[in-house]
């Protein structure tokens, strides 16, 4: 009897996170292929996407400094200091749930500065506590024509490049080159903090 009046107040449970998320939608959302996946899992979706909706979307930068750590003006930030204080902030970023890929073209000042002047000021949705949720920061992630290239120069392996021309032969494929620099290795990774 128990586990039947814990289904219905699932149920309804998912029913009025759903009422929810269509409010804030302004109409009918299409989640998870109704029916086709657990009732856990569409309770997980709905709660992650409210919480989302209605949640804070600060930027990493004012998340970072509020938690303590000082990140000097690049132009401030003289050499020999650098590279410390650059995994100072990968550190605070994973520490926050956001992790960096595809770093190993960029030398460390110019990744500095691209997480200063940049990464770091654009509004974000992070959950820390959330054993599942990441914020994924890719260095050529953003799918334009240079971030392309840089990927397709620099981390594609071969079936990936092969693969590119296949769908895309008159593409320019770049020549492949080893980035110079060796960081992405030491990267922290969502899998080192628990369930991913």
């Amino acid at each position: 009897m128990s586990d039947n009046k814990s289904i219905k107040n699932r149920e309804a449970y998912i029913k009025d996170l759903r009422q929810q998320v269509e409010e804030l939608a302004g109409g009918e959302v299409i989640s998870m292929g109704e029916g086709s996946s657990s009732p856990e899992i569409e309770e997980k979706f709905l709660e992650y996407v409210l919480d989302y909706e209605q949640g804070d979307h600060p930027q990493l930068f004012d998340i970072l400094t509020e938690a303590g750590l000082d990140l000097p003006h690049p132009d401030k930030l003289e050499d020999e200091l650098l590279n410390k204080k650059l995994w100072e902030l990968i550190h605070g970023l994973s520490l926050h749930g956001a992790f960096l890929y595809n770093t190993n073209h960029l030398s460390d000042r110019e990744l500095y500065e691209e997480l200063w002047y940049d990464i770091l000021r654009e509004e974000c949705f992070i959950q820390p506590e959330n054993p599942n949720g990441a914020y994924h920061i890719d260095l050529v992630g953003s799918g334009s024509e240079e971030d392309i290239y840089k990927y397709l120069k620099y981390y594609a392996d071969d079936e990936e490049r092969q693969s590119w021309l296949q769908d895309i032969p008159e593409d320019d494929m770049p020549e492949h080159v080893n980035a110079p620099y060796h960081r992405d290795g030491q990267l922290p990774r969502r899998e080192d903090y628990g369930e991913a």
